[in-house]
C-alpha cells in the first residue's frame, strides 16, 4: 500500500493506567494515535466486569480488533481515489475498504467516545467523517484555504476538537505552515494559526492541554489549549532538517522525534568536502509539567 497512515481500533491486549476517575488508554499506528474504547460494548459487559472486583490489572484482553489504514490512489493520474483499508489483524484477514474522494488520505483519528473516524484529505483540502460501524463517509468538511495541503491530524475528544496540520506547498521547506482548529461535531472553523512548515504529526496531550506540531523545517511548534476555543503559541523546540515522524508518550512525559539519514551539502569547494552525510536518529525530549 502506499503512503499509509493508520489507526488501531482495539487491542487484544491493551495497557491501561488510570486517568482521572475512569481508565484511559493510547496506542499509536503508523503517523496515527488512536485512543481504543474500553467501555466493554464489543464484548457486551461493563468495564467492570472485565477487570473483576476488587482486582487491578495493568492489560486487559479485547476479542477482536480493526486495524484502519489511510491507502493513497495513483497521485500521478486524475480522477483515482484512495481509500480506508481495514484489516483484522487478530485473524489475519483483510475485512472491507471505504472509498474516498480523494487520493491522499493523510492523516487520521479516531474518536473512542463514538463511531466516527476523521480522515483529512490532502488532495482536496477536506476532512472525511466515516461511520465506522456503517463503513461509510457520513460527512465531508471543508478546511480553510489558508490550509491547503493538510497533512496530519490530532485530536482532543474532550473537548471535541481536530487539529489539522496542513502545508502550505507541496514539499518540506515552506514556512509557515498552518494549525486549523476545526469542531469535530460539525466541522466549524475554531482559529487557524501559523506553525512550522512540511508538517508530518500533530499530537494533543490532554494532561498538559498542549498540541505538538512537528515540522520537517527544522522544530516542533508547541501551543496551549488557553480554553476549547483559544490557542496561543508557547514556543519552538529545535529538531534537524527533514525530522519528520514523533511520537508524544505523556506517560513518561516524553516527546521522541526522528530524524532520517540525509545529506548536507556545504558549499563551496572543495568538492570532496562539500558533501557530507548524517545517520539516523531518535532525539528524545523531557517534557516540562
Amino acid at each position: 500500500m502506499r503512503g499509509v497512515k493508520a489507526a488501531a481500533r482495539q487491542f487484544h491486549h491493551l495497557n491501561i493506567a488510570p486517568h482521572g476517575d475512569g481508565f484511559g488508554a493510547r496506542t499509536h499506528g503508523s503517523g496515527a494515535v488512536s485512543p481504543p474504547d474500553l467501555l466493554g460494548q464489543f464484548l457486551g459487559v461493563p468495564l467492570a466486569a472485565l477487570l473483576g472486583d476488587g482486582r487491578q490489572r495493568t492489560a486487559v484482553p479485547v476479542l477482536g480488533y480493526l486495524f484502519y489504514i489511510g491507502d493513497r490512489g495513483d497521485r500521478s493520474k486524475q480522477g483515482t481515489k484512495g481509500s480506508i483499508e481495514i484489516v483484522d489483524t487478530k485473524n489475519g484477514t483483510y475485512v472491507g475498504s471505504i472509498t474516498l474522494d480523494d487520493n491522499d488520505p493523510a492523516g487520521l483519528a479516531l474518536d473512542p467516545s463514538s463511531s466516527n473516524l476523521y480522515v483529512v484529505l490532502g488532495a482536496t483540502s477536506r476532512v472525511a467523517v466515516i461511520d465506522r460501524q456503517k463503513r461509510a463517509v457520513t460527512a465531508m468538511w471543508p478546511i480553510t484555504a489558508d490550509a491547503p495541503l493538510p497533512h496530519a491530524l490530532g485530536m482532543d475528544t474532550a473537548n471535541h476538537r481536530l487539529f489539522v496540520g496542513s502545508r502550505v506547498k507541496k514539499g518540506h521547506i515552506y514556512k509557515p505552515g498552518k494549525l486549523v482548529v476545526m469542531n469535530s461535531e460539525n466541522g466549524k472553523i475554531v482559529q487557524v494559526l501559523d506553525s512550522e512548515g512540511g508538517v508530518d504529526e500533530v499530537e494533543y496531550d490532554p494532561k498538559t492541554q498542549r498540541v505538538y506540531f512537528t515540522g520537517t523545517t527544522g522544530g516542533v511548534d508547541v501551543f496551549k489549549q488557553v480554553d476549547p476555543d483559544h490557542y496561543q503559541t508557547i514556543g519552538l523546540v529545535p529538531t534537524s532538517p527533514i525530522a519528520k515522524t514523533s511520537i508524544l508518550v505523556p506517560e513518561l512525559n516524553r516527546l521522541y522525534v526522528i530524524v532520517p539519514k540525509h545529506v548536507i551539502l556545504t558549499p563551496p569547494v572543495p568538492e570532496s568536502t562539500e558533501v557530507s552525510i548524517e545517520d539516523a536518529r531518535v532525539l528524545v525530549y523531557e517534557i516540562e509539567k
